[in-house]
């Protein structure tokens, strides 16, 4: 099924763009955003035989992994070869392995997907903004054949969960069905801005020069009636992935478990009225592809955003030493 990229995320189907045909693939990247549902994602990725899902490798810090045991047993010899050839020297542990493939990407995931240390396994990385930039997501596509899986939610969802773990202190896993936090338009159309940009730029890229790109939205995954790891097993299969048989059943297991959005935040009419004022009530649900964001207009993007952040950091500074 070749995804038109005027399409919504929350098409009835996931999509695929087909750019070199079916064929298996040593690294798979997945292009999301937090809140989107990708760690219950991760869960099931990760219990599949033949798939090693290595998290927000291109994080670094304290999001590198820390410990072999996360995946399977023959992705070391590989991520270790892979950090050798960066760092001159064998890496000392996982963190500092890890560390050099986020230092050089590019000629990381190139060794990784040449390597025949394992056979047949596939390698599965999270980007989420900010991770790698617009230009080395752009080499790494050309220098390795990738497969793209490209995970969104309705961004008003997104939104709330981020307010609420904001709210907390709290990026982990944890219960917020407690926290209504206040949502205001202004600020949601402004981290819609940015989130549509980062999707357009990074999916553009991703669509001319991925081997396969797939988009997959949270509520196909997990509302469509059917067992959320039946519809990633699904696409990995569509995708031409060997990645063996997945060892656990996965089922939705929401932070937040409010029915409603209404009961989500504190001051939903109120939001809501002043989103239909705006004139903004298609910006609840989704991010539209339509007008693919060109790669200098995207960096004109993000520098008018740290501007915008600079200053508001200062007055804030300011404000309070007044």
């Amino acid at each position: 099924m070749v995804h038109d990229p005027r399409a919504r995320f929350d098409d009835t189907c996931y999509g695929i763009a087909m750019n070199s045909g079916l064929t298996r693939n040593n690294i798979v990247i997945l292009l999301s955003a937090p809140r989107s549902g990708t760690t219950q994602l991760a869960g099931m990725l990760r219990s599949y035989a033949k798939l090693n899902f290595l998290g927000e490798t291109f994080h670094g810090g304290k999001h590198c992994i820390s410990s072999w045991s996360h995946f399977h047993a023959d992705a070391k010899p590989v991520i270790t070869r892979a950090a050798c050839a960066i760092l001159g020297r064998p890496p000392l542990n996982s963190s500092e392995a890890f560390r050099a493939i986020k230092r050089d990407p590019v000629k990381a995931l190139r060794i990784i997907a040449e390597s025949d240390s394992s056979p047949a396994t596939t390698f599965a990385f999270k980007v989420f903004p900010g991770h790698i930039s617009l230009s080395e997501f752009g080499k790494i596509l050309k220098a390795v054949r990738c497969d793209v899986i490209v995970v969104s939610r309705s961004p008003v969802d997104t939104y709330i969960s981020r307010l609420k773990a904001d709210k907390l202190g709290i990026w982990k896993k944890i219960d917020t069905t407690e926290i209504k936090p206040n949502i205001y338009e202004e600020k949601f159309r402004e981290y819609h801005e940015d989130i549509s940009n980062y999707f357009r730029a990074y999916y553009d890229v991703a669509r001319r020069s991925a081997n396969n790109v797939v988009t997959l939205s949270y509520d196909q995954i997990y509302k469509s009636g059917n067992p959320p790891d039946q519809v990633v097993d699904m696409m990995l299969r569509d995708l031409g992935l060997d990645v063996g048989d997945c060892a656990t059943e996965q089922v939705l297991q929401p932070q937040d478990r409010t029915p409603n959005r209404a009961n989500k935040v504190s001051n939903w009419d109120e939001f809501v009225e002043g989103i239909e004022l705006m004139g903004a009530s298609h910006m609840l649900d989704r991010i539209e592809f339509r007008n693919p964001i060109s790669s200098g207009d995207y960096r004109k993007f993000l520098i008018a955003k740290a501007i915008r952040q600079a200053v508001r950091r200062i007055t804030r500074r300011n404000s309070i030493s007044a």
